[in-house]
């Protein structure tokens, strides 16, 4: 009986999460329609939902470009080549006008020396941009079903010169059509409306300037531009366009020693509006293939977030503008920032050669951490049982008074 109620306290407890209803994702297209294209200019994998359609857009080439494209119309896109290669203004239409537009570019990488072992990147005088468009690109479609794809970039040469068998960069970008959690470290959530990407700094050791060559404590980092759609959307504090924030866990059930989760959103997602955009990261770099705790450091953000003002050549030809076009520039569309890798000694890139980041890009309101099943049993029978032990314990004393009260007055209660 005892057993039953606990179930049934338990069942109570458990707390069901009502998930976004799936989609169905097509194969994923490099370079549709361009036969002149040896580079990943442009992969397209689309997700057919009840309501609307949602496009995922990724490109390597010139700057790295990841966007989530969401409108009420059909699958089809149409690419204007010879503008996409020339940077011409919105070279990529869609067959209805997008109601949503979320994405981030990459344009540089910056490797920056750091003599004081801060961590971050904090416009050191020693450090060099290295422009993506330095680097040659390949694309592998890997296997995928109708609620996930994923495709393998990887860097094959660096200002036209092959690159060691062991120093890439390395990304594995994948899209979903259901909810559900990353099987790989530090196991992200992603929903139908997202797209994960994990990237890979491997031995990442090149020949740049004589300077740069010199220096004996460097690090890797990125220019990175955020831009959403939503540029007029205001919160109830007055905010607008896109903020950083952090959540606060006691639970790190799925990326052990990491109890924090990071987010870049719009103002329809974080004021949990319609429309919202948003990139979620765990705060944890790790140093090895195998991802222990052990070896990790953090990537860090500068959140101070100016506003992109000037369009560079690498912007121009980045999948941002073929979509978005001179909006970039408008006021609260787009941001620029800063990601580096690093903290205070955990020995500089050179220690280990090898850094990850991997982070969630999606439509809508990012998914939120709650305890999984296992936890929520785990404490429910922490608290269930000792709370069950101690009314059973009252009951059994009262019963025990009482039959001792019942016992003791037929004693007194005599026959004259």
């Amino acid at each position: 009986m005892r057993g039953g109620v606990v179930v049934v306290i338990l069942a109570a407890m458990v707390v069901v999460a009502f998930g976004l209803p799936p989609r169905n994702l097509t194969d994923p297209e490099v370079n549709p329609g361009c036969e002149e294209c040896e580079e990943p200019w442009l992969i397209v994998t689309t997700g057919e939902g009840t309501n609307d359609t949602l496009h995922h857009l990724w490109g390597a080439k010139e700057a790295l470009s990841f966007l989530v494209v969401t409108g009420t119309g059909g699958p089809n896109i149409s690419v204007d080549w010879d503008a996409l290669h020339n940077g011409t203004n919105r070279s990529i239409t869609f067959q209805s006008q997008p109601s949503s537009v979320f994405g981030f570019v990459i344009p540089n990488l910056i490797l920056y020396n750091d003599p004081k072992d801060d961590g971050a990147f904090k416009g050191q005088n020693e450090s060099l941009r290295v422009p993506v468009s330095d680097f040659t690109w390949s694309a592998e479609v890997l296997p995928n079903s109708s609620h996930h794809v994923a495709v393998k970039l990887q860097t094959t040469h660096f200002q036209d010169t092959p690159l060691p068998n062991e120093t890439r960069i390395l990304m594995q970008v994948s899209a979903y059509g259901e909810d559900g959690r990353s099987s790989v470290l530090p196991h992200l959530l992603y929903t139908p409306n997202s797209a994960q990407l994990d990237l890979v700094l491997d031995h990442l050791m090149l020949n740049l300037t004589e300077e740069a060559n010199s220096w004996k404590k460097t690090r890797w980092g990125m220019d990175v531009v955020v831009f959403s759609s939503e540029n007029k959307v205001e919160g109830e504090d007055g905010d607008q366009g896109l903020k950083f924030h952090t959540q606060k866990s006691l639970d790190d059930e799925h990326t052990p020693g990491v109890f924090n989760l990071d987010q870049l959103t719009n103002a329809g997602a974080w004021a949990e509006g319609e429309g919202g955009g948003y990139l979620q990261w765990r705060p944890v770099s790790y140093l090895s293939s195998d991802r222990d705790i052990a070896k990790a450091t953090v990537p860090n953000l500068n959140t101070s977030l100016p506003a992109l003002v000037n369009l560079t050549e690498p912007l121009r030809k980045s999948l941002a503008y073929a979509v978005m076009g001179d909006n970039l520039t408008l006021s609260g569309v787009a941001v620029t920032s800063v990601i580096s890798f690093g903290q205070y000694k955990d020995g500089f890139y050179a220690a280990e050669k090898y850094t990850t980041w991997t982070v969630a890009i999606g439509e809508g309101v990012p998914p939120k951490e709650t305890f999984s099943t296992l936890v929520v049993v785990v404490i429910s029978l922490g608290v269930v049982l000792p709370a069950a032990m101690f009314l059973v314990g009252c009951v059994v004393l009262a019963v025990r008074r009482w039959r001792h009260h019942g016992s003791s007055a037929s004693i007194l209660i005599t026959p004259e």
